[in-house]
């Protein structure tokens, strides 16, 4: 009679161990970029973040092109979004033009392989993720690298972690890297970065018109321990986690909202956005939110980043 509790409660010190394990926190984060060369960037006022280059060999041949193909551009927004704006005077994904000065952030996928969630959720080790990076810096006006450097990684979790998350995540977690990677050759103090990793720096509302969207997963017992990907339209904004919300400043229009794996998106609902217009959804069902109820919940939840996607117009 007591093998099923004992049962029980062993399952649940090994999914915390591996919650913990996984969740490689920002301090990690931090430390990687700390690891990469040091190079003094004080005398740049401009960052150019480059579409992300696929030179592996055997990218056109990998399963989950969509992946593969989309990846230049999700990943030079996640690299856009998380720099701290402040600490240029202007940041723009592209190359710089003929003559022009700045900072070059030149980043090549040597090996992107998706791997497959399946295969992972059956066994660990199998169907791991691979994401291997070359990153330069570079003088815009000389040409000249200033520095770089090459990163190899590898998931290959199993169970449901190994299922829910894979080479998105391992995208995101590599733009937040560089970016505090930038932030300190900026001059900036490693506890600020580490600070502006786990709270996200508020930027505040655009000056342009816009609306405001909220995707928001407050308390709730529920699907506590799942996480996913919520995002708008193209962009994955990153994970939906318990008692966290993401905020997007968009320009008037038409847009999807969604949540969903690395695979495919679960749940999607089309959003009219009107100039001074505010919208709220549950990042769970994706479903609309009255506004008085939505930010009773929102003093409940902490912000998980903030989009300016006026930004992109």
């Amino acid at each position: 009679m007591t093998i099923r509790p004992i049962r029980v409660i062993l399952l649940l010190i090994v999914l915390g161990f591996v919650a913990a394990a996984v969740s490689a926190g920002e301090g990690d984060r931090l430390q990687r970029a700390l690891d990469w060369p040091q190079v003094d960037l004080s005398g740049y006022e401009r960052l150019y973040i480059e579409d992300v280059r696929v030179t592996d060999p055997e990218g056109p041949e990998r399963k989950r092109q969509e992946l593969v193909e989309s990846v230049p551009e999700r990943m030079a927004n996640f690299i856009l979004f998380s720099v701290d704006p402040d600490l240029f005077d202007d940041v723009e994904r592209g190359s710089p033009g003929t003559g022009d000065k700045g900072l070059i952030l030149r980043v090549e996928l040597t090996q992107y392989k998706p791997g497959s969630a399946g295969a992972r959720f059956a066994m660990a080790g199998a169907g791991s993720a691979h994401l291997n990076l070359h990153v330069a810096l570079i003088d815009a006006a000389g040409g000249n690298e200033l520095a770089a450097f090459d990163e190899t990684r590898t998931f290959a979790w199993g169970g449901f972690v190994g299922m829910s998350r894979g080479i998105t995540l391992m995208e995101e977690n590599a733009a937040k890297e560089l970016a505090a990677w930038i932030a300190l050759g900026k001059g900036e103090d490693p506890d600020a970065v580490l600070q502006k990793m786990k709270y996200v720096a508020l930027q505040g509302p655009p000056e342009a018109p816009h609306g405001t969207i909220y995707i928001l997963r407050p308390q709730g017992m529920v699907g506590a321990a799942n996480r996913f990907r919520v995002g708008i339209d193209d962009l994955t904004l990153g994970q939906s986690k318990r008692k966290r919300y993401h905020v997007v400043y968009a320009s008037p229009g038409q847009y999807e909202v969604w949540n969903g794996g690395d695979k495919k998106r679960w749940k999607v609902r089309p959003l009219q956005v009107e100039a001074g217009g505010v919208y709220f959804f549950d990042s769970m069902s994706m479903k609309p939110l009255p506004e008085k109820k939505a930010r009773a919940k929102l003093d409940q939840c902490r912000l998980a980043r903030e989009i300016d996607l006026t930004r992109l117009d």
